[in-house]
């Protein structure tokens, strides 16, 4: 990883304004200090001419939620991804948040090393359909108008007004930067505001990618006893539209399926808890119970191997439900560190697709690559 300055956030004290009056006002620290030492900070300088050619990532996953500026210590793949485009491809890269999103302080520290070019890598297991976060990457990028924010679109109208934490009033962001994109409390502002840098949003990590697969193999093989009498059940974050979640439980019981098929289990299925939103997990998670049940009886299977795969205390909500109904089951671990290294060959080979695409097409504009609406089978 570069030892190069990288922007972060002026000291606020409201949380929900940290990146409406950090971007009015940037600043610039050390790597340290992103970590939360408090140095001197310096005023980031102004863009300098971007160098022909030049090729940055940003590497793109989730920070810790009581503490967003730090990057969770399961989340270690960041550095090692970040290290490894720098090793093996010899180009910058800038480690990015969600919630609250870091992407446009990623994106000035890229444009400070002369990057024409940005990809964004997404890193965490939600493929194409599986996410709003995918829309808001692309108003980020530019690519769709922020007209089509999926969450509060602000504009003059209501700049002045609270947001839903009643503490935010965006008029001096508006009138700098033009409507922005709040959704689920992080800001977002198109990145052609501030930026000339072009952005390629890379295909997204997924449960059912033919590398990152491999990991729920080494998971479910860590824990089963006997195949022959287990099922597999692959646990997922879920998402709040039905559209979204209903591609996350496809690609989940895709990636099931075939540790299924290569490892001789009776039968396998990918769920969601959809653990965000209350009414919903509500419904989610006895359905969930409800399709477990269903395949123990139908495949006579004995026990389940329960795969926490994406999210977070969405597998902690299943297997309790799974508990009180007396429904046994064994915990497979998590995916990292285990699937470390396949997280690593993954990035890797899907940096250098996309720079490949980028010398090949030479876009002008941002744009996704021609690989995000890839499909998988399970051979």
């Amino acid at each position: 990883m570069r030892n190069a300055k990288k922007p972060t956030l002026c000291k606020v004290t409201v949380f929900s304004t940290l990146f409406a009056t950090a971007l009015l006002q940037p600043c610039f620290s050390s790597a340290n200090q992103m970590n939360g030492d408090e140095t001197i900070r310096q005023p980031i300088a102004m863009s300098q001419k971007i160098t022909p050619n030049r090729i940055g990532v940003l590497v793109y996953t989730h920070g810790v939620p009581n503490d967003p500026l730090r990057f969770n210590p399961d989340n270690d793949k960041i550095t090692a991804i970040e290290n490894d485009l720098e090793k093996f491809i010899r180009i910058p890269s800038e480690k990015i948040l969600h919630m609250p999103y870091t992407w446009d302080f990623g994106l000035m520290s890229l444009d400070k090393s002369g990057v024409k070019y940005s990809i964004l890598l997404y890193t965490d297991m939600f493929g194409p359909d599986s996410t709003v976060i995918h829309n808001v990457t692309r108003i980020f990028a530019g690519i769709e108008n922020v007209d089509t924010c999926p969450g509060l679109l602000i504009n003059e109208s209501n700049s002045g007004s609270l947001d839903s934490s009643g503490h935010t009033n965006y008029t001096k962001t508006v009138q700098k930067y033009g409507p922005i994109c709040s959704y689920m409390g992080a800001i977002t502002i198109p990145a052609p505001k501030f930026t000339d840098s072009t952005i390629i949003l890379a295909e997204p990590a997924r449960p059912d990618h033919p590398i990152l697969r491999e990991i729920f193999v080494k998971q479910v093989k860590s824990v089963s006893q006997k195949p022959k009498n287990e099922i597999i059940v692959f646990v997922g974050h879920g998402a709040k539209k039905d559209f979204n979640d209903e591609a996350q439980k496809k690609e989940l019981s895709n990636a099931a399926n075939y540790a299924e098929r290569k490892l001789g289990f009776l039968g396998s299925i990918g769920v969601t808890a959809r653990e965000d939103w209350p009414s919903l997990s509500d419904v989610a998670v006895p359905k969930a119970v409800s399709e477990i049940k269903s395949l123990l009886n139908n495949t006579g299977a004995k026990n389940v191997i329960l795969v926490p795969a994406t999210g977070g205390h969405d597998f902690n909500m299943i297997a309790e439900a799974l508990d009180k109904e007396g429904i046994p089951y064994v915990s497979a671990p998590k995916t990292l560190p285990l699937g470390e290294m396949e997280f690593r060959k993954w990035a890797l080979n899907t940096t250098r697709e996309t720079i490949n695409f980028i010398k090949r097409e030479k876009p002008t504009k941002s744009t996704i690559t021609p690989y995000w609406n890839r499909t998988y089978n399970n051979q």
